[in-house]
């Protein structure tokens, strides 16, 4: 699999659980639904003071590319890539932007910089579309990339980034330190890039959120009142409020998606997102994409949290994503 995370946060109000997808996040950045602020779709993260964003975890790889689109008024970072010493406090790279538009990546904060582009790449007060990919080339070394609106702007050859770690497996996104400037990210995705077919920066994408807006068959879990997907189309999520629910292994539910981007649109990967929790005993439940159900189960926890399932192909076609494949029948199965 290539997509790891993709993120348009379109789609729900809080960073963390209940209703969140990431794995931490500064005091200082939360989503914004404020008109003219994201670039795509009515929502956007903000951070509004300090430089901390939200910080994502997934299974470690040895070849990560992230990809944000990128707004900002003034100099700060932008993306970090991370091992697992970063929860503890240790950081292996930054990637920040300087005034005049030129990008540089560092070791680490206030470390020494391994190599900067030239100047004019990115433009302050626009969205700017910036992607860094990590390969590991042996030893204690990385080949670093560094993508600004579509061009390669920067590659540093294998380098020591003082960090004993042959696998990255988190990344956070950035801003400007202090609240002196305005930024926001939007459109965010990751790949592993050890594996086929999304294998480099696929470029300046947009994501695009869609919500049920019918039934489809089997609906086999009880919904709190009305109908089934009315009672998980919600923007954001509600909780309690409106819910279905199932004990049953191998219970389904499936809930019509409609085309939520332009018809003209080419789709490389597309990502399965549900509010989940138990509500007693263990449980659980997976992604069923037109009666295909995915083979990665996540047990469920007390409380609610958005779990993600990404895919690089229509798993009931076996084929590239095409616009035809929607409106698109997806829902949740109760897998142990």
């Amino acid at each position: 699999m290539s997509l790891i995370f993709c993120d348009s946060f379109d789609h729900y109000s809080s960073l963390l659980s209940p209703n969140g997808k990431y794995d931490s996040a500064g005091s200082g950045c939360s989503i914004s639904t404020v008109p003219g602020q994201s670039r795509t779709g009515p929502g956007c993260l903000s951070i509004t003071s300090g430089a901390f964003g939200p910080k994502k975890f997934f299974s470690p790889t040895t070849d990560l590319l992230v990809a944000t689109a990128w707004y900002s008024t003034g100099e700060g970072d932008c993306i970090w890539l991370c091992d697992s010493n970063f929860q503890s406090g240790s950081q292996v790279w930054r990637l920040f932007c300087h005034v005049n538009g030129s990008v540089s990546v560092a070791e680490r904060t206030n470390g020494p910089i391994t190599g900067q582009s030239g100047p004019g790449f990115v433009v302050f007060g626009a969205y700017n579309s910036v992607a860094i990919r990590a390969t590991y080339a042996g030893g204690l070394t990385w080949t670093l990339r560094v993508y600004v609106n579509g061009a390669l702007v920067l590659t540093i050859p294998p380098t020591d980034p003082v960090t004993a770690s042959v696998t990255l497996d988190a990344f956070a996104l950035m801003g400007p330190g202090g609240g002196a400037s305005t930024c926001f990210h939007d459109d965010v995705y990751a790949l592993d890039c050890t594996t086929p077919p999304h294998n480099g920066y696929l470029g300046a994408l947009r994501c695009y959120a869609s919500v049920p807006v019918g039934n489809g068959s089997p609906l086999q879990w009880t919904p709190l009142a009305g109908t089934n997907w009315s009672q998980v189309n919600e923007i954001p999520p509600d909780g309690d409020a409106s819910y279905n629910s199932d004990g049953n292994v191998g219970d389904a539910d499936q809930y019509l998606h409609p085309l939520s981007i332009p018809t003209n649109a080419q789709i490389f990967a597309v990502q399965h997102c549900m509010d989940l929790e138990v509500d007693s005993g263990a449980r659980s439940v997976t992604s069923d994409i037109a009666g295909v159900l995915n083979p990665v189960g996540i047990p469920l926890a007390s409380g609610y949290v958005i779990r993600t399932w990404p895919y690089d192909e229509n798993p009931a076609t076996l084929a590239p994503w095409q616009v035809a494949d929607f409106p698109l029948l997806a829902g949740p199965s109760v897998s142990a």
